[in-house]
C-alpha cells in the first residue's frame, strides 16, 4: 500500500486486524468497508442460508440491499469491496443496468449474457 499515489484510492477491510499496520505509510485516498460503526461502506443485517447472502450495505447515509448466491459471511465482505470499488471507479450505475439485463436475460430461459451487453 506505501507505493499507492496520493490520487489512488484504497478500498481496505477496517474489521481486519492489523489494518493501521498494513496503512500507516499509505498516502492514497482510504475507504473502508467492514462491520464497524466507522466503515465508510458499512454492512449490516447479514443473513445466509443454502440459497444465498442478503446484507446492507450502508455508504453516504443512504442504504443498499444486495443479495448474491454466495454463501456467507465472508461473501458479503467481498462483495461490499466490490461495490466500493465500482463506487469509486464511477460505474456502479452502469454495474447496476449489466446486472438488470443479465437478470432479464437469464429470466426469459437462457443463461449467459449478451455479447453486446458489454
Amino acid at each position: 500500500f506505501d507505493s499507492l499515489s496520493v490520487s489512488s484510492n484504497c478500498i481496505y477491510n477496517i474489521d481486519a486486524k492489523h489494518y493501521s499496520e498494513l496503512l500507516k505509510d499509505c498516502k492514497a485516498n482510504l475507504f473502508s468497508y467492514g462491520l464497524s460503526s466507522t466503515a465508510d461502506f458499512k454492512i449490516s443485517e447479514i443473513n445466509y442460508n443454502l440459497k444465498g447472502t442478503s446484507f446492507i450495505i450502508n455508504y453516504s447515509g443512504k442504504d443498499y440491499s444486495l443479495s448474491t448466491l454466495l454463501v456467507g459471511e465472508f461473501n458479503a465482505y467481498n462483495a461490499c469491496a466490490a461495490f466500493a470499488a465500482s463506487v469509486l471507479l464511477g460505474i456502479f450505475e452502469k454495474l447496476l443496468e449489466i446486472i438488470n439485463l443479465f437478470i432479464q436475460y437469464s429470466a426469459a430461459g437462457e443463461t449467459g449474457i449478451k455479447q453486446n451487453v458489454l
